[in-house]
């Protein structure tokens, strides 16, 4: 779920969106500028729309303790997050009947070379229960 001041962000970049031939009600840097004003926000923001880049600012620090600005480049830790986000979209393909939860690593990554990809399957992946060895021993 987004935090409140994100989900407000998210519903003033929807509004901000014209129609097609219409110019905006509101400059979009401006709105975004604003909004990481008053949140202090620390990030990087990207805006495309059809492939255009209509706004990439970063914003604040990206590393706190050595007092790194953020800027377009900035590479973010995003440690385990990721791991949530990837989940979510390997259920809904395997919902779609895309993706077999019970199928060992090899059928989608045919070209995968270590040991697990035969004895591995996506749900023991999605619930970390595949280790870091083959199942054949210790």
């Amino acid at each position: 779920m987004l935090k409140p001041a994100l989900a407000t962000f998210a519903a003033l970049l929807a509004t901000a969106a014209p129609a097609r031939g219409q110019a905006p009600a509101a400059p979009l840097d401006s709105m975004i500028n604003a909004f990481a004003r008053e949140q202090n926000f620390n990030g990087t923001i990207l805006v495309q729309d059809g492939g255009r880049v209509r706004f990439h600012r970063g914003f604040g620090l990206a590393e706190r303790a050595f007092r790194v600005p953020a800027d377009t480049a900035t590479r973010y830790r995003v440690a385990s997050i990721t791991k949530l986000f990837t989940s979510v979209l390997v259920l809904q393909l395997a919902q779609e009947g895309k993706v077999r939860l019970g199928a060992p690593i090899h059928t989608y990554l045919p070209d995968y070379p270590g040991p697990a990809a035969a004895p591995v399957t996506i749900h023991q992946l999605l619930n970390h229960t595949s280790g870091s060895r083959t199942t054949t021993g210790p």
